[in-house]
Order: C-alpha cells, then structure tokens, then sequence
C-alpha cells in the first residue's frame, strides 16, 4: 500500500483510489482487495500450472491501469510472499514429523 521506502501511497494504490473515483465505488483500493492482487501477481510469477488463481496481473486492462504491482515493488511484494511461504512449509513440515514421532 505503501511506496518502497514508505514514505508515500504506492503507484498499486494511487491507480486503485483512482479507478474508485471513476467508478463511484470504493473496492480496489481496500486493503483486503490490494492484498489480494499482490497475490494474484506472485502466484502468476511463479507460474502456477493451473490458472485458476489468476486472472492477468500482467497483460490485462486492470494491469495495465497500474492495479497490480509493478516493478521493484512487484519484486519486494513477491520475496515477502516466498519467504512467509517458506517459513509455512518448514513449520508444517516440522509439526508433522513432531506428530509422526509420538
């Protein structure tokens, strides 16, 4: 929601409270609707097999309106979700084999 250094709304927002004001709505700029096209973007970059998750945070109209992550914001947003999924994996992995052992 924030710009890299956190200083300013980031582009992502700006665009969203944009498009609202255009549509009389408030929707793409909730924080919940920001999180989930922050998704939609990292589960596209890791180029899922299936496409059920995604709709086009790259090539569609509503990418290129600036409502998904771009850039060196796109790369930071994507390295928080690897690295939380990472750490997921690893907890899970451990709390199975924890159960398997008693």
């Amino acid at each position: 929601m924030l710009n890299t250094d956190g200083s300013a709304p980031s582009a992502m927002f700006n665009a969203s409270k944009r498009t609202d004001q255009a549509l009389n709505i408030i929707y793409y700029a909730k924080p919940e609707e920001l999180c989930a096209r922050a998704f939609e973007a990292f589960v596209e970059d890791e180029k899922p097999q299936s496409r059920f998750l995604v709709k086009g945070s790259r090539y569609s109209d509503e990418a290129k309106a600036g409502l998904y992550p771009q850039g060196a914001q796109r790369q930071q947003i994507n390295a928080a979700f690897k690295a939380y999924f990472s750490r997921l994996g690893a907890a899970l992995y451990r709390q199975q084999r924890s159960s398997l052992n008693q």
